[in-house]
């Protein structure tokens, strides 16, 4: 009955029409994704810079407190590579522990 309404199909079987639209939209679509990685990548860049200048001058600020009130900064650099190798020592021992509870198949 459907047939007699229509002399013949719209977009018969292989649907040529449809394929078509789906891939034109996928094409899109990837192009905005491709294009705001892009967009979020160089934001990055821009807030590791802002960091990284940052840090750097905490570590100015931070020197030139530590003269002013004659703390010894050989002192202070032995403390943070202790803490620093407490610290490896920590992860790799959560780190063991967590292998460790890990089921083998």
């Amino acid at each position: 009955m459907a047939n007699l309404a229509l002399p013949r199909p719209f977009d018969p079987f292989p649907f040529g029409l449809l394929t078509m639209i789906v891939s034109l939209e996928a094409i899109f679509l990837s192009t905005f994704v491709l294009i705001s990685q892009n967009r979020q990548a160089a934001r990055q860049a821009v807030r590791g810079r802002i960091e990284f200048e940052t840090d750097i001058q905490s570590d100015v600020w931070s020197e030139l407190i530590a003269e002013k009130l004659g703390i010894d900064k050989a002192e202070v650099n032995r403390r943070v590579r202790q803490r620093l190798a407490d610290a490896d020592r920590q992860a790799e021992s959560h780190e063991a522990s967590a292998q460790a509870d890990v089921p083998s198949a």
